[in-house]
């Protein structure tokens, strides 16, 4: 079965623009079902992967959302 496509977490940073590991911390544990782990990496050779459409679905709605208030 092949994987889904994946964000490293400097990708989702990027594809939420957002620009410190901080803030996608802050953002990975109040909205955890947005952050789907693929794989979870141990160390910088095997990175943790996150699965895309949840991540490109949570930047449509925060991008929606933001636009709204």
């Amino acid at each position: 079965m092949p994987t889904p496509p994946t964000y490293t977490r400097r990708e989702a940073e990027q594809a939420l623009g957002i620009k410190s590991r901080s803030a996608f911390w802050h953002l990975r544990n109040h909205y955890p079902q947005a952050f789907i782990v693929v794989h979870q990496g141990t160390d910088r050779g095997n990175v943790t992967l996150y699965d895309k459409a949840a991540i490109d679905k949570f930047v449509e709605v925060r991008a929606y959302l933001k636009g709204k208030s």
